[in-house]
């Protein structure tokens, strides 16, 4: 059962900062760095419809995440930060840049039967929510629809619950773990003029995910776990709130998405996973599969 724990902690991929009921023990840390990637040449507008972008939109991203335990179980500490984001459009040009930060605490409130951990999340807009570019107004234009950041303050808090089961000696003999998530995301307005609503507002959203994880206790698999998630975000923005683009940093942006992806231990503490998301509903995102590799170390 602890390996069933300590794999679940080792599935949580930068960017993301999902909230994952398992807390460290004092001292205990945790850091993944991942690379993510998406490309498009269409997205998602209000409702979910498909609008041409009119050039090929590609977006890189580098991420970091990671966790330290500060008391057992009760006190948590983490950090999630998107290091460098470079969005283009082919023949128009690019942006890139930091991206946001957001640093948050996690307790566990339940160990048994299950473990119950409630989080805070704050975001730090230390992206560009309006970069410019050299050159004529239209240069300007297209920088601002390929922002860094979202450039405004947020507190998302967070309820998680997990439970590992299975495995030899059971009645079962491949090992699980299953986790389900809310979010609460209270959102504030922006710094950066003309970003969020028309008045500059962001309004608040609904995070979830549902996941589950599946290992074979098997000689040389049993490195690998294998893991499938449906997760989303439901923006409580209304029509005349809403400002969608295809960055994802928009107020009213919405989706809800499926996610594959396996894990390997390599050695000791170190790790190496690969996913691919996708989304059967969005709106204000590129219509386009993410694809993510990370590494990440256990101590």
């Amino acid at each position: 059962m602890n390996r069933i724990v300590t794999a679940a902690l080792l599935l949580l991929t930068a960017s993301d900062a999902r909230a994952n009921p398992w807390t460290r023990a004092q001292g205990g840390h945790y850091v993944n760095l991942s690379y993510g990637t998406i490309g498009a040449t269409s997205y998602h507008a209000a409702g979910g419809e498909s609008v041409p972008i009119g050039n090929a939109y590609r977006q890189h991203s580098l991420g970091l995440y990671g966790e330290v335990g500060i008391l057992d179980r009760w006190l948590t500490g983490v950090v999630d930060a998107t290091l460098y984001r470079r969005s283009s459009l082919e023949g128009q040009g690019y942006v890139h840049g930091l991206g946001d930060l957001r640093l948050g605490l996690r307790s566990g409130l339940l160990v048994e039967p299950l473990r119950l951990t409630a989080g805070v999340l704050v975001g730090i807009p230390t992206g560009d929510a309006r970069p410019q570019a050299s050159g004529d107004a239209g240069a300007d234009l297209i920088a601002a629809s390929l922002p860094t950041g979202d450039g405004e303050p947020d507190v998302e808090l967070t309820l998680s619950a997990g439970k590992g089961f299975g495995g030899p000696g059971t009645f079962w003999p491949l090992r699980h773990y299953a986790i389900a998530e809310a979010g609460y995301w209270v959102r504030t307005r922006s710094r950066a003029s003309g970003v969020g609503s028309p008045s500059g507002d962001f309004a608040d959203a609904v995070n979830w995910r549902a996941e589950i994880g599946v290992n074979l206790p098997w000689a040389v698999i049993e490195r690998v776990w294998f893991i499938g998630r449906i997760f989303g975000s439901e923006s409580l923005a209304d029509e005349d709130e809403a400002r969608l683009g295809f960055s994802g940093l928009g107020n009213g942006v919405s989706f809800r998405s499926y996610g594959l992806e396996v894990y390997a231990r390599l050695w000791r503490g170190l790790g190496l996973s690969f996913s691919r998301d996708g989304a059967w509903f969005a709106q204000g995102i590129a219509a386009g599969a993410q694809y993510r590799v990370a590494l990440s170390w256990e101590g």
